[in-house]
């Protein structure tokens, strides 16, 4: 899974649990407030049986519901466990009774609410002490309760599903914003890398590559404007490509503090018939980045002549050259090609080292053949020695037939 997919999942994980975890609490304390009400109503007719005078369970009367209540169901218990219903009528129907509600009965605990089914019917149950030696019980169908719970859970769900659907789209957009270079225009390539620090006061060297692919047919020339901005720093360059070329590259100096910046391209034709390219890239300048490499290829398309690979894709036919800035307390190390599970292959990769002619800054190089590859995604990995320590930089690559 590649870091933009993981960077997606993540951010939806996120935002999908918060609207699970949102959901789950508005169902629970619907659901305590609907049985609360259903709770207080039974405290009510409780308070009407032991508000009537003293007498045996066989002449216990029903208690009133409340006006457009539901039905309440009243049973006397006695100590033994045997149960009166009110008024002394028979009933079919009796509410369990279990040792819970015999130990009321006897005295021996307090009133309780409980839940239970009779007949498949769910019932909300209040069992409390009545006078000595005896229990009663009062019982409230959730019938219309369940219902509304199950409605709720129901809408619930739905706006679950659309919030999750809502954080991938999110997630998506997220990691897309996150991540450079952001394409734009697939006929349009850009890769940047930035050189030096963003101390107060220094400057920071901004190296852009554009390539056109060779299948947009490109080859009439054309001028590259390229424009920086973002957090104070500013800076900007033209490029002119002469015609039957399909890459450049350029540096452009900025000052400030900036930890990110957009770097923005736009490849406009002499034809004006023909509708210029652009390409925007995010570029991290916080201290302690990773230094990033430049990409470069040779080969027929580019006349075995060395050219700015702003498409890190690849024909075998081609040789690709990674080039990563060094530090003055920096050397080059060593050289390896990876597949892509991380295994080496017996592929060379000749390191060296130049350096820019005016400017000083020194460069790390490393020049793979490809012939020997199959078509895949492979990794070209470098080190570079320097303060006691080795750091490692690797560049992926897609090989095409």
């Amino acid at each position: 899974m590649s870091f933009r997919a993981r960077l997606a999942l993540v951010a939806a994980a996120a935002v999908a649990l918060a609207v699970l975890t949102a959901s789950l609490v508005i169902y629970f304390v619907v659901r305590d407030q609907l049985r609360s009400t259903v709770d207080d109503s039974l405290k009510t007719n409780a308070t009407q049986v032991l508000g009537s005078p003293l007498h045996d369970f066989e002449h216990l009367g029903a208690p009133i519901s409340e006006l457009g209540g539901a039905t309440v169901y009243p049973q006397g218990v006695d100590a033994n466990g045997k149960i009166y219903v009110t008024g002394g009528a028979p009933r079919s129907v009796s509410l369990p009774v279990n040792n819970d509600v015999i130990a009321v009965a006897r005295g021996e605990r307090g009133a309780f609410f409980s839940d239970t089914y009779v007949r498949g019917v769910h019932l909300r149950m209040l069992t409390f002490p009545f006078g000595p030696g005896g229990a009663v019980q009062v019982a409230r169908s959730l019938t219309e309760v369940d219902h509304s719970l199950g409605r709720i859970k129901n809408l619930l769900i739905l706006i679950a599903g659309g919030g999750i659907a809502i954080a991938a789209a999110l997630g998506l957009a997220v990691s897309r914003a996150a991540l450079a270079p952001v394409r734009q225009d697939a006929r349009f390539r850009m890769h940047a890398i930035a050189v030096g620090s963003t101390d107060a006061g220094s400057a920071t060297t901004v190296w852009v590559a554009g390539e056109v692919p060779s299948q947009q047919g490109w080859g009439q020339g054309g001028t590259a404007a390229i424009d920086i901005s973002g957090g104070g720093a500013s800076g900007g360059a033209q490029v002119t490509l002469k015609p039957g070329e399909r890459a450049f590259l350029t540096s452009i100096t900025v000052q400030g503090t900036a930890t990110t910046i957009d770097v923005r391209g736009r490849l406009t034709s002499p034809d004006p018939s023909v509708t210029p390219f652009a390409e925007t890239i995010r570029l991290d300048l916080s201290p302690g980045t990773s230094p990033q490499p430049l990409l470069f290829r040779r080969g027929p398309a580019t006349g075995n002549r060395l050219q700015p690979a702003a498409d890190f894709q690849f024909s075998r036919t081609e040789r690709a050259r990674v080039e990563v800035p060094l530090r003055s307390d920096m050397k080059p190390g060593q050289g390896r090609l990876l597949d892509r599970k991380g295994q080496e292959l017996q592929v060379p990769v000749t390191i060296g080292e130049r350096t820019d002619t005016p400017g000083g800054q020194r460069w790390l190089t490393a020049d793979v053949t490809l012939a020997a590859l199959g078509a895949g995604e492979y990794v070209i990995e470098v080190s570079a020695l320097g303060a006691g320590a080795e750091r490692k930089i690797l560049t992926a690559i897609r090989v095409t037939r």
